[in-house]
Formats: C-alpha cells, sequence, structure tokens
C-alpha cells in the first residue's frame, strides 16, 4: 500500500505537515476524508491525531475495484495506519454519504465532476472546517471556489500550495505564515517554490491501473 503512494499522492509533504498540524490543534472531534485512495492523507492525518480524543472517518467507494474486493481493500488501508476503533471505513459513494456531520472534512477527490456535487452540499451545510484544493485542477474548480470564497459562502483561513482551509471559528496553526488578503478574506499562506510540483509524483489514472495490476497479479 505505502508503495503505492510513490505513483500518486494528492498532496506534498509540507501541505501535509501543515495541514495535520492545523487539524491537530483544532477543536474537531470528528475529522473525515473523502476518497480516501490508498491512505497517503490519512496515514499522516492519525499520525498527528492519534494521541487525541478525535475520531477519524474515511469514506470511499473504491469503484474501479471489482466489487468483491473492495471491502477487504479498505480494511487493508485501515490496516496500514492501525487498528484503533477510532478509524472508521465507510465504503460509500460521497454523494450518499452524510459526511456533513463531521467536524473537519477534508476533499480528495480525482475529478472536477465528483467534486462539485460535494462542494455544492458543503456550501448549504454547517460544517465547521473544510479543505479543498485547486492545485493543478480544472479551471472549473478554481473559478468554482474562488466565487464560493468572493460570495461569503467560503471563509479561508489558509493557502497551502493549492490547498484551501476554511472554517467558521479560527483554527490555529503552530508554523509562522505570512498574511494576504483574498476577496476581503485575511488568510495565511505558503510561498510556493519552483520545486514544489516535483514533490507531487505520478498521476491518478496512472495509479489506478498499477493498483488493478497488482490484485490482478496477487501483490494485493
Amino acid at each position: 500500500i505505502i508503495m503505492l503512494e510513490k505513483i500518486w499522492n494528492q498532496f506534498s509533504p509540507k501541505q501535509l505537515d501543515y495541514l495535520v498540524n492545523i487539524v491537530k490543534n483544532s477543536d474537531a472531534k470528528t475529522v473525515c476524508e473523502i476518497g480516501t485512495f490508498t491512505g497517503s492523507v490519512a496515514r499522516p492525518l492519525w499520525k498527528g491525531i492519534k494521541d487525541s480524543d478525535k475520531v477519524m472517518y474515511l469514506v470511499d467507494n473504491y469503484h474501479f475495484l471489482p466489487e468483491k474486493i473492495r471491502d477487504n481493500f479498505f480494511k487493508l488501508i485501515k490496516k496500514s495506519m492501525g487498528n484503533s476503533s477510532r478509524i472508521h471505513t465507510i465504503l460509500e459513494d460521497s454523494h450518499e454519504y452524510d459526511w456533513s456531520q463531521h467536524d473537519f472534512v477534508i476533499f480528495d477527490h480525482e475529478t472536477i465532476e465528483h467534486m462539485v456535487p460535494d462542494i455544492e452540499t458543503a456550501l448549504t451545510s454547517d460544517i465547521k472546517y473544510l479543505a479543498l484544493y485547486i492545485d493543478e485542477m480544472e479551471f472549473q474548480r478554481t473559478s468554482f471556489i474562488f466565487e464560493a470564497i468572493a460570495d461569503g459562502k467560503l471563509i479561508p483561513q489558509y493557502y497551502l500550495h493549492g490547498l484551501f482551509i476554511c472554517g467558521k471559528d479560527e483554527l490555529k496553526c503552530d508554523y509562522e505564515l505570512p498574511e494576504g488578503q483574498l476577496f476581503g478574506h485575511t488568510i495565511k499562506y505558503l510561498k510556493t517554490p519552483f520545486e514544489h510540483h516535483l514533490d507531487i509524483q505520478g498521476g491518478y489514472y496512472k495509479a489506478k491501473q498499477e493498483l488493478l495490476s497488482a490484485i490482478k497479479n496477487g501483490i494485493i
């Protein structure tokens, strides 16, 4: 499982460091990641909050996998993190599962088509904190998020190399960050080095094919 992260990581190591720190420092009791895939975000998140009283929920439908192995694969993801009773795997479509009940939601969708319906739900829900990204994604996703910020439907507090962390209450981070203005909102941000994009490896489609091949060959 961990070897597959060399093929596809949605977030860079630096993005994850800051995201985990912010989630850890938050007053959120339940943390939910949508689009768990191989657990490359879930593992560092859990490592950062496992000594707290926070409960973690992982949501993915794994529709690209043969149906008979989806549940076992999700169990393998959880096992790679730990067997805590505070880790819950939800084998369900994010458009059907009520993730709006959780305090801190991290969007990790594969496509704009899959993400937009959930963003629309988020904008009409009472979610306390939300992390979502625009980095290297389609113009539609970028414009959708910026419009929501401009309209005051999303309140951005941090911008981490394309990853927006929004919240109605103040979020704290142990790292010092410069501040800027975005549509009237004060936001702390990471300066993006040229080398940043080299940290994010491979592509999601290729990663899926490698995963399916590994399963077919009995490696997983």
